[in-house]
């Protein structure tokens, strides 16, 4: 395997950090947060928890490969987007007119950790599109932690108009754990943060710069035969309108970016108690009645 699952974070010089969460009365142990000087971890985990049913979800094609040569079973839950540093993604005429009309608004600046751009940081996030809404956990990073860099959109009064945190994902790869946009940020903003965010990160010698996970997306194009996957397909399609992936991957898919498939993936199994306890950890039961109740008033 070549990387880690999404939003594990490769640290050559740090230590190993899990982070794991107990799903459905302790029956199962979700690891959701890694950070791991190491990118073959299968032994690491297989030590660790011999006698545990164990699922690790963010999981592309080779790893999820090579987990299933361990006993792990895998199913698919949505589609990652790549953009390649060797590529332009940027050619379509109406993608460069966004990133001219935002580029008139501001410059965009890149930040290592420090405590006072994590501050700046969590204050932004108050001022965001969703900021009021139910916030899903354990699916990306959140906090701003040493290793990782942020871009910031800035007008001329040095506001955040939008931000993008970026995490190390192996050797060869960056990869996107919030892209964060303030409510009334003018058209554009986005398109040129992500435009000057791909053009900076081609200094570090890498590969790849992933935009992140869109969920739900995977099965447009193919029949599903997997019971699991035909309920992950209809929850989304069903609740579409709590969580609007449709308009995530509009946004991601104007930069033509690599898709590739996602796994859950399970040892020995993913069974349908998983599923739920996943929605549940993970805030998007709460977001979903959150938003249907929303929705009717």
């Amino acid at each position: 395997m070549n990387n880690l699952p999404l939003s594990w974070i490769y640290s050559p010089a740090g230590p190993n950090l899990i982070e794991s969460l107990n799903l459905f009365r302790n029956h199962s142990i979700w690891l959701a947060l890694i950070q791991s000087p190491e990118i073959n971890f299968i032994d690491e985990i297989n030590k660790k928890y011999p006698n545990n049913k164990i699922l690790i979800r963010g999981c592309d094609e080779s790893i999820s490969n090579d987990l299933i040569k361990c006993g792990y079973k895998r199913i698919n839950t949505g589609r990652e987007a790549v953009l390649n540093f060797n590529n332009n993604h940027f050619e379509k005429r109406s993608l460069k007119e966004l990133i001219r009309r935002g580029s008139r608004h501001g410059k965009v600046l890149e930040y290592n950790y420090s405590d006072i751009i994590a501050g700046k940081l969590n204050l932004f996030k108050e001022c965001t599109s969703h900021a009021k809404e139910p916030q899903l956990k354990y699916l990306f990073m959140t906090k701003f932690i040493e290793g990782m860099k942020l871009f910031t959109f800035e007008n001329n009064k040095n506001e955040w108009l939008g931000a993008v945190m970026v995490s190390r994902n192996s050797k060869t790869k960056f990869h996107t754990e919030l892209l964060l946009r303030k409510s009334n940020a003018p058209v554009g903003v986005m398109e040129t943060l992500i435009y000057n965010t791909f053009q900076k990160l081609k200094i570090y010698n890498t590969d790849e710069f992933s935009l992140g996970e869109v969920p739900f997306i995977s099965f447009t194009n193919k029949n599903i035969t997997n019971t699991k996957e035909f309920i992950v397909n209809s929850i989304g399609k069903l609740f579409h309108f709590a969580y609007n992936y449709k308009g995530l991957y509009n946004f991601k898919n104007k930069f033509n970016p690599c898709w590739k498939d996602i796994y859950l993936c399970g040892n020995p199994n993913i069974s349908l108690w998983d599923l739920f306890s996943l929605s549940n950890r993970t805030n998007f039961t709460r977001l979903m009645l959150y938003k249907l109740f929303s929705f009717n008033r």
